[in-house]
């Protein structure tokens, strides 16, 4: 009799346990399947590092990538699967020139400070010479994106896109800027001396044919407005259309902010306006589904500075 009731006991153990740890197991296995990737990002900075406008002489408490870091150091502890981009237009303005002759920009060291993982040059770091593009490139940590620029001998000046993996997740940024820097810095053609500048659309199809099978998330990172400029497809939107394999796309250029752009193909827009007013977000939403990642929901967002 004792060693029937020893057996009831534990086995009335064995399902108290069992019943336990059940839900752990299928919440764990939801959690293995369901992932969010969440993308950040800042554009056209123009030296703005502190909420101050140096050629005014006044404060812009609303605005300078001080502030911006307070929102990045949020959003990061949120979620460690977070890539952040620059999408270009740092190093000019705001009287920030008067440091160029330093080894390094102070808006490339504090992008280095802060682990940003994209720049994408603008077309107004073309405003300067060659060397100090080239000096602040290379000092950069990260990877400086621009998949549009060539160099004499037919190859690219930058790399194109860089493949990030985030917990097994494979997510592709692709870089481009405005082909019109040879038009605007027309008078000083030494600043872009040995360097083609092509159609944006037709480089993102290159690109995106060089990226299949490599990615799960495609993200562009482009120093372009939503519209078109001056061409019919230098702007997000042309390529949006044309190319419905992107999931998202971080604007600039055009200093406009606004977070609810999506185009007919259903891939989503976003821009933060300019000086640092606003951190771009990029919340991607992915499943598990046989031994792929599939995006399921972008949502997209941009916080102001305070």
């Amino acid at each position: 009799m004792k060693k029937g009731l020893k057996f009831v006991s534990l086995l009335l153990t064995l399902l108290m346990v069992f019943s336990m740890l059940l839900p752990i197991n299928t919440v764990f296995a939801e959690d293995v399947n369901t992932k969010t990737i969440t993308i950040l990002g800042t554009s056209d900075l123009h030296g703005r590092l502190y909420p101050w406008e140096y050629a005014a002489g006044k404060a812009d408490e609303k605005s300078g990538l001080a502030k911006i870091q307070t929102l990045i150091k949020a959003e990061r502890s949120k979620n460690p699967n977070t890539i952040l981009v620059d999408c270009g237009d740092l190093v000019q303005g705001n009287l920030a020139d008067l440091f160029n002759d330093r080894p390094v920009h102070p808006m490339v060291e504090a992008i280095n400070y802060m682990a940003y993982d994209v720049w994408v040059l603008g077309n107004h770091e073309f405003n300067f010479s060659l060397d100090f593009l080239n000096r602040n490139v290379s000092a950069f940590k990260g990877s400086v994106l621009v998949a549009n620029i060539y160099k004499e001998d037919g190859t690219r000046a930058f790399e194109p896109y860089r493949i990030f993996e985030k917990d097994g997740v494979r997510v592709a940024v692709v870089g481009l800027i405005t082909p019109h820097i040879p038009i605007w810095e027309a008078s000083n053609p030494d600043r872009f001396k040995g360097l083609t500048f092509t159609d944006p659309l037709e480089e993102a199809k290159k690109v995106v044919k060089e990226l299949e099978g490599k990615y799960d998330v495609l993200v562009g990172a482009f120093h372009m407005g939503d519209t078109a400029e001056k061409t019919a497809t230098d702007g997000a939107l042309p390529i949006a259309e044309a190319l419905p394999q992107f999931n998202v796309i971080f604007c600039g250029h055009k200093h406009a902010k606004f977070d609810d752009i999506e185009s007919s193909t259903g891939v989503k827009l976003i821009e933060p306006g300019t000086n640092g007013v606003a951190l771009a977000k990029a919340d991607i939403n992915v499943v598990k589904e046989g031994d792929k990642w599939v995006v399921k929901e972008v949502v997209t967002k941009n916080i102001d500075v305070t």
